[in-house]
């Protein structure tokens, strides 16, 4: 990169690098809100985790039903399956290195004007790709109803009640998978100031 700083009042940046070829021209008081930046490109985002799979549901049980059987239990849901952990976010890529060629006038450069055009051109590290999200536990299964009872009248007259059986246990729920960890951002590259020193003629690269 060169900056012609020959004018304080205007500068002309020329960017030169792989497939870029560019000449900024910006007045001098319109340049501490103007940037150069070299920027690694970002980490990718991690992919998120698998939902796991829902339990099942338990049977039912058989109802009571004279003269002497009780309802039967029913059975248990089975547990949900585990989430699956997400992936890991991408590093972030380095900052480019720039070179930075000042052209002052005769005189040189001020101090004022060195440290405006030092804060025009930065490098930075592209930022860090998060940790994909972790599954959903699956869904327990729900426990199976117990079987009803009943109240049974024999011959002579008696009356005999069946008891009903118990409903199954829910199944527990599948853990959450683990978020994945996030990537490390990108470096900074090296940004370096190559002032000539006044030659009476303008400076050269």
């Amino acid at each position: 990169m060169r900056v012609d700083a020959i004018d304080p009042a205007h500068f002309v940046f020329s960017v030169v690098g792989p497939g870029t070829d560019q000449e900024i021209s910006i007045d001098g008081g319109a340049l501490q809100g103007f940037h150069i930046t070299s920027r690694g490109g970002s980490g990718t985002d991690g992919s998120v985790g698998s939902d796991g799979t829902s339990g099942s549901d338990g049977s039912d049980g058989s109802d009571a039903f004279c003269p002497d059987t009780g309802g039967s239990d029913g059975s248990d849901g089975s547990s949900g399956g585990d989430g699956t952990s997400g992936g890991d976010g991408g590093n972030g890529q380095d900052g480019g290195n720039i070179q930075v060629t000042v052209i002052c006038g005769p005189d040189g450069c001020s101090a004022d004007t060195l440290d405006r055009i030092q804060a025009v051109v930065v490098s930075e590290g592209g930022a860090a790709g998060q940790g994909g999200r972790g599954g959903t536990g699956g869904r327990g299964g729900r426990g199976g109803a117990g079987g009803g009872g009943a109240t049974c009248t024999d011959e002579d007259g008696s009356t005999t009640v069946l008891s009903a059986g118990s409903s199954g246990h829910d199944g527990q729920n599948g853990a959450d998978g683990l978020a994945g960890n996030d990537g490390a951002a990108g470096k900074p590259g090296l940004v370096t100031w190559v002032v000539p020193t006044a030659t009476g003629d303008g400076g050269a690269d």
